[in-house]
């Protein structure tokens, strides 16, 4: 079965603009529904969908040591994250 696609739109926040109008349906990352204020209905979606996010640099040492402390604190906290 294949979804009847009339409407294309990468801005999120316009796709959750017309899905509270009525325009339809969306999947979209759970870090940009957790502070919405559009009334919509958020349903999780089962299996659960995940994806890879990477990281990608020059080389490390002529980063900013902002940079460099950044990324010490995501090599750090990936073993907790979900």
């Amino acid at each position: 079965m294949e979804p009847a696609v009339t409407l294309r739109v990468h801005d999120d926040y316009s796709i959750l603009s017309m899905i509270e109008t009525g325009l339809g349906i969306s999947i979209l990352p759970e870090l940009v529904l957790r502070k919405t204020n559009y009334e919509v209905a958020i349903l999780p979606i089962e299996p659960a969908v995940t994806r890879k996010i990477g990281l990608v640099m020059k080389e490390k040492q002529s980063l900013p040591i902002a940079c460099k402390h950044f990324i010490a604190f995501l090599m750090n906290s990936s073993a907790s994250l979900p």
